[in-house]
């Protein structure tokens, strides 16, 4: 057992270490990054102009996809929240937490990979966030469907 505690000794210092040069590296590129601004600032301010515009560019655009992820995530919860109530009345089982957690889980997983990478946009976020986590259900069900009528 003090091998495993030596280990995690070791792992912890070497994790520490790790950590240090990456800040180190973070800072170096932050201070390059700020000298090249004030470099643009003094000699070239057209140019500092068009970097201070696409900069406020891609934060708007960063604001929006956001936005957009948070109202679509609304209709992932209010589809979660049905699925619940409707696992509670219709669950012979004890516990049917599980299903709609993994529900919510994979849509929300979904959503955000088709929002914020793949830069996707929707007209209505809501509806779209029920119909992604309703297809996440459809899916889950026909396979344990599947699974139970091969099993039997």
């Amino acid at each position: 057992m003090p091998g495993g505690i030596y280990f995690f000794i070791k792992m912890k210092k070497k994790e520490n270490r790790d950590l240090i040069l990456r800040q180190k590296k973070l800072n170096e590129i932050k201070q390059k990054e700020q000298n090249h601004r004030e470099d643009l600032e003094n000699n070239n301010p057209d140019e500092y102009q068009k970097l201070l515009e696409d900069e406020k560019k891609i934060k708007k655009e960063e604001q929006l996809k956001n936005k957009l992820y948070s109202k679509a995530r609304t209709g992932v919860i209010l589809f979660a929240i049905l699925h619940l109530l409707a696992e509670v009345v219709f669950s012979e089982l004890g516990q049917p937490v599980y299903g709609p957690a993994f529900n919510l889980g994979v849509s929300l997983i979904f959503l955000k990979n088709q929002i914020i990478k793949k830069n996707k946009t929707y007209d209505n976020p809501i509806l779209q966030g029920m119909i992604i986590s309703f297809n996440v259900f459809v899916i889950r069900f026909v396979l344990g469907f599947l699974i139970a009528f091969y099993q039997a």
